[in-house]
C-alpha cells in the first residue's frame, strides 16, 4: 500500500488474492482493479502473488509480480501492460530481461525504479526505458524486502525478511553498509520485517515487524525503539493491535501533529 504523488489515492496489492487496486483515499472506495480474485496466472490480466505496488507520477501502476518473476507497469485507463521486465518461468538475475523472484519495485524521485530480487539479494536501479544503472547485492541481507531510496536519494534502505531480521542502509556505489539495525533475540529483535523507511523529519527508521505484529520506530543514533504500534506477538483487529502487518507508507499530505503519540522512554 502506497500513496500516489498527490496523496489522494492508494496503490494496493493483494498478494494471495492475486489482484491490484487503486483506492480513493478520501472517498474510501475502490476505483480500479487488475487481476482476477483467487485466480493466479501469467496470461493477460492475471497475476501470481503481486507484492508491492505504487502509482507513478504519470498515473501508471507499478507492481512486482513475484511468482511470475516480472515487474509490470500497467496503464489503469486501458488495463494495458506498457512495460514488462522479466518473464514468467525465467527466474534468473539478468535485469531487465530476467528477474529472480522480484518482490519490490519502488519509484525514485527522478522516475528510475529500484527492483529487489529475492535470490542472492540483488537490488537494481533501472530507468523507465529499461537501462540498468547499477545492480548490487545488498550487504548482510538474506531475503531483501522492498528496497527504498533514502530521503537524500543517495543510498538504499532495505529490510531483511528473516528471523532474526535486520535493516540495512547501504551505499550502492561501494556496496557497503553505512547503518544497520540487528538484534539476535529479545523484545528488540525483529521477526521477518518487510518494510523499512527513513522518517523524513528526523531520519529515524520506521519498520514493519510482520511476525511480531507491530510497527516500530528506531532511533537513528541510539537504535532504541522509541515508538510502537501493536503488541509484541499479540494478534488482533482492535485499536492498538495488528495482525501480520505487511505494508506502510508515510502520510506527508495531511497534518497529523495534533494526534502525534509520545515517544517511548528508553
Amino acid at each position: 500500500m502506497n500513496f500516489s504523488a498527490d496523496g489522494k489515492q492508494l496503490a494496493v496489492s493483494e498478494e494471495d488474492n492475486f489482484d491490484l487496486h487503486i483506492v480513493d483515499y478520501e472517498k474510501k472506495v475502490v476505483t480500479w482493479t487488475y487481476g482476477v480474485p483467487d485466480r493466479r496466472g501469467s496470461s493477460d490480466g492475471l497475476l501470481n502473488y503481486p507484492d508491492d505496488s505504487h502509482l507513478l507520477d504519470d498515473g501508471k501502476f507499478l507492481t512486482a509480480d513475484i511468482r511470475n518473476c516480472r515487474v509490470l507497469i500497467i496503464d489503469p485507463k486501458t488495463n494495458a501492460v506498457v512495460t514488462q521486465w522479466g518473464q514468467p518461468g525465467q527466474c534468473k538475475h539478468k535485469p531487465p530481461q530476467q528477474l529472480a523472484w522480484p518482490n519490490g519495485a519502488t519509484p525514485m524521485a527522478n522516475g528510475d525504479i529500484l527492483v529487489s530480487e529475492i535470490t542472492d539479494a540483488w537490488i537494481s536501479r533501472i530507468t523507465r526505458e529499461g537501462k540498468v544503472l547499477w545492480s548490487v547485492r545488498a550487504p548482510n541481507i538474506r531475503y531483501p524486502s522492498d528496497a527504498f531510496p533514502t530521503v537524500d536519494g543517495k543510498q538504499v534502505i532495505v529490510a531483511d525478511f528473516s528471523k532474526p531480521g535486520r535493516v540495512v542502509i547501504f551505499d550502492p556505489a561501494t556496496g557497503k553498509p553505512t547503518w544497520e539495525y540487528f538484534v539476535k533475540d529479545g523484545d528488540k529483535a525483529l521477526d521477518h520485517p518487510s518494510i523499512a523507511r527513513e522518517l523524513p523529519d528526523t531520519g529515524d527508521i520506521l519498520i514493519v515487524d510482520d511476525l511480531h505484529d507491530r510497527v516500530i520506530v528506531v532511533d537513528r543514533q541510539t537504535k532504541a525503539i522509541i515508538w510502537q504500534y501493536g503488541e509484541l506477538g499479540v494478534k488482533g483487529h482492535k485499536p492498538g493491535l495488528l495482525n501480520y502487518p505487511d505494508g506502510v507508507d508515510i502520510d506527508v499530505f495531511r497534518d497529523w501533529r495534533g494526534v502525534k503519540p509520545a515517544r517511548l522512554p528508553g
